[in-house]
């Protein structure tokens, strides 16, 4: 075979492979599913804003809960209980103001202590909402061995 044949023939392979990458390439970019960004872009919406770090503990039949939350002013009245709504207990933290006193504005911690009765597996179904509006919860459990009020959290960061 001549040289210009083989030039030919690889010619023909190079346009050949070429083709098919930018085939194959077009094909890829329009089968990407588009539901499971928008799902992703839809939860960071709905993501809560608020974290709230808490202690949990089950000893003989009772869940308690023991942390903190933020008020705006130290003249927030504030109230935290459990409320049992289907299958999740839900930590009930809520706040409102004293349209009576003047206060300063500064964001005040308010610590909390709610408890109930159940089997171990309910700590898995327990959700909290400050004034009704849905918030992380960061629970730290301690052993059974330990008083809750003594145990630490230690965050870094």
């Amino acid at each position: 075979m001549s040289k210009k044949t083989w030039t030919i023939m690889i010619l023909t392979a190079v346009i050949l492979l070429t083709s098919f990458a930018i085939y194959i390439n077009y094909n890829k970019s329009n089968d990407i599913d588009y539901s499971n960004r928008e799902q992703a872009i839809q939860d960071l919406i709905e993501r809560p804003d608020v974290t709230v770090n808490v202690k949990h503990q089950y000893r003989d039949g009772e869940h308690v809960y023991l942390g903190t939350f933020e008020t705006p002013t130290p003249c927030h009245s504030y109230n935290s209980e459990i409320l049992s709504e289907l299958n999740q207990k839900i930590i009930s933290l809520t706040y409102s103001n004293s349209e009576e006193e003047i206060c300063s504005q500064v964001i005040t911690e308010r610590d909390f202590r709610v408890s109930f009765f159940g089997e171990e597996s309910e700590s898995e179904n327990v959700i909290a909402k400050i004034n009704g509006v849905l918030i992380n919860l960061n629970i730290f459990e301690v052993p059974q061995s330990q008083n809750i009020e003594d145990f630490q959290i230690f965050i870094k960061g």
